[in-house]
Formats: C-alpha cells, sequence, structure tokens
C-alpha cells in the first residue's frame, strides 16, 4: 500500500494547482517521494490552503521548480517501483 500526501493551492481540482507531493511505500518505509513543483498559469490560490500547507506566494511561483507534469510523471516512475499500488 502507498501512503499518498497531496498538497494544492485550493480545494477546486478543475482550478487549483498541485504543489506537492509526498509517498511512502507502507510495506517498505524506508521507500519513500516527495517533490514539490510550481503552479500552473491562472491557477487559483486559496490563501486558507497555503495557510494549511506552508506555502508562500513566491515559492509556489518559483520558475525553478518543475511544472505539475514533471512532477506527476516522477512519481508515477517512483510508483513503478512499487511491488503494490494501492493508494491511500
Amino acid at each position: 500500500m502507498i501512503i499518498v500526501d497531496v498538497e494544492a493551492s485550493g480545494v477546486d481540482p478543475h482550478k487549483s494547482s498541485l504543489l506537492s507531493v509526498g509517498a511512502v511505500d507502507f510495506n517498505n518505509h524506508a521507500n519513500r517521494f516527495y517533490e514539490e513543483c510550481r503552479i500552473f498559469e491562472g491557477a487559483h490560490i486559496e490563501k486558507e490552503a497555503l495557510d494549511v500547507c506552508g506555502f508562500t506566494k513566491v515559492e509556489i511561483n518559483d520558475p525553478a521548480k518543475q511544472t505539475d507534469r514533471e512532477l506527476v510523471e516522477h512519481f508515477l516512475k517512483w510508483l513503478s517501483g512499487c511491488k503494490e499500488w494501492t493508494l491511500a
């Protein structure tokens, strides 16, 4: 089982952007994943969401960070190395 935590710029999946993905393989606690990305252009930002996740507007707009697509691709590559793909 893979335990996943996702941070986003808000609660609306159509308007808000992914900010980070953290995961741990429940059967192998040493096998962990954590990466961050910048928001996509035009993403909705809720102040309350940033308060909860602790990111600042400067951090989520950092052009040096990878895109949300790159983050998801890296997560899927990490996930492909896990024996079980059940997400929690």
